[in-house]
């Protein structure tokens, strides 16, 4: 069963350089058990996005819906929300890929003194990590240059 989504209203992104060490999403939270509707919270990092849902997924597993940004906020940053989920998405991509490229590696590599045919052999061999490369077309430039 999939916890409660709470709502944060006047929102904005705050860096752990920002906020005492912690980085995540800053604004007045509503329905939320343990604070007020409208006190002002700095959640855990955001560590996913549920597109299905449209909600943030903080580190502590809490979910919550963006409400209105914080008007500054967004004429520093316009886009905020998309660049938020843009980001959450390649950190994902890069953990996936770190994971696969360490899992691919199914035997060792060849030993200091293989000779020179072991070690092509290793190099053709479809489990080598020689054969692992992004093909990922759909990374795109962010910022606008």
């Amino acid at each position: 069963m999939k916890k409660k989504i709470y709502r944060l209203e006047h929102w904005s992104y705050v860096t752990a350089h920002q906020h005492n060490g912690n980085s995540g999403l800053c604004g007045g939270v509503h329905g939320h058990p343990k604070f007020p509707d409208d006190k002002t919270i700095v959640t855990s990092p955001i560590e996913e996005y549920d597109a299905e849902e449209d909600a943030f997924i903080t580190r502590s597993g809490s979910r919550y819906k963006l409400g209105d940004i914080d008007p500054e906020y967004n004429e520093m940053y316009p886009g905020a929300k998309e660049r938020l989920i843009m980001a959450i998405r390649h950190k994902k991509r890069s953990e996936t890929m770190h994971a696969e490229n360490t899992l691919s590696i199914k035997k060792e590599p060849p030993k200091k003194n293989a000779t020179e045919d072991d070690v092509a052999d290793w190099l053709k061999d479809d489990d080598s990590p020689m054969e692992l490369m992004d093909d990922d077309d759909d990374d795109k430039h962010v910022g606008g240059q």
